[in-house]
């Protein structure tokens, strides 16, 4: 199984001001739901890097993407 790591994960600025959530883009999903935040900011690259917050939310996705996909969360 592919571990998924939500710990290493970025979005941009734009991405992060959308308000129109689609599919196609999970992360800002994950992140407008509260099951990420913000761990840091990139002010040259524009970018933001995305965790988990706590050890409740990354449980959850644990349990929820092995439901749906068969993948785990990459553990920290």
């Amino acid at each position: 199984m592919s571990g998924v790591d939500f710990d290493n994960c970025s979005l941009d600025e734009d991405e992060l001001q959308l308000d129109d959530v689609s599919i196609d883009n999970s992360l800002l999903i994950l992140y407008q739901a509260g099951y990420l935040t913000i761990k840091s900011h990139n002010k040259k690259l524009e970018l933001y890097e995305l965790c988990i917050p706590n050890k409740e939310v990354r449980n959850t996705l644990d349990t929820e993407m092995r439901g749906i996909s068969g993948y785990d969360i990459v553990e920290r």
